[in-house]
């Protein structure tokens, strides 16, 4: 059985030059723009301030990959992310790994994943957190919807908690952690303990700390606070 021109199964052959098109998924966009190019977030101009052009470049390059397979941010229905983190040489490897989904008609990416290690800093729940959250800003993806299933329940229980005002002084890293979140408008936050993305992460981590890889970047948490200080993120 083939389908015929107007899409109906039928058993008479169809001629050897015919050819289905599949008809173009609708487009989101309602109407035209006079520019398509995305004003980065405050906070993202503050994490590229000063980085050397080959770590520019590659934060391009992730972006416009992201954009070339959508074809616009607009096409994008949400984006989720497997936050994961193990103990290792006193400190914190952090891990995230970022799926996106499109709207109908296009089929969903895992567009990045990245493991940082802060060498210079006492492990902390927050770490595994805002080492994923900068890369929503880097990427400009900060508008839309976004789904964190976050592994270590320590790191979780903290974002729960700072989603709502601060009540008392906080450690600086969870201060900022407060603010990236407040900047993300659409975001949900979910635990993480078993199924398919949670064993991939855990055989993950358990590779990078049991291996000599280049995988793992230094993360320099003292740096990003002072790049992005409190006071100029509650203007953002």
């Amino acid at each position: 059985m083939t389908l015929n021109a107007a899409g109906q199964l039928t058993r008479k052959p169809l001629p050897l030059d015919a050819r289905r098109v599949r008809a173009a998924a609708p487009s989101v966009l309602k109407t035209l723009q006079p520019s398509y190019q995305h004003e980065p977030h405050p906070i993202a101009l503050k994490l590229s301030a000063g980085l050397p052009p080959k770590v520019l470049k590659a934060k391009r390059t992730r972006r416009r990959r992201i954009r070339s397979y959508f074809g616009a941010v607009d096409n994008i229905a949400k984006v989720a992310w497997t936050i994961g983190a193990r103990r290792h040489q006193g400190h914190l490897l952090c891990g995230y790994v970022m799926h996106v989904e499109g709207h109908r008609g296009v089929k969903g990416l895992r567009a990045a994943e990245g493991y940082g290690l802060g060498r210079h800093a006492a492990p902390d729940a927050a770490q595994c957190l805002v080492f994923a959250l900068c890369e929503v800003f880097e990427l400009h993806l900060e508008a839309v919807p976004h789904a964190f299933f976050i592994m270590p329940q320590a790191s979780y229980d903290l974002a729960r908690e700072l989603m709502e005002p601060p009540l008392a002084q906080r450690a600086p890293l969870h201060t900022y952690l407060h603010h990236l979140l407040q900047a993300i408008p659409d975001k949900q936050l979910f635990p993480c303990v078993k199924g398919r993305f949670y064993k991939q992460m855990q055989i993950k981590l358990e590779q990078l700390v049991t291996s000599v890889t280049n995988e793992v970047v230094a993360v320099d948490f003292a740096d990003l606070m002072r790049r992005l200080a409190v006071a100029e993120v509650c203007q953002a």
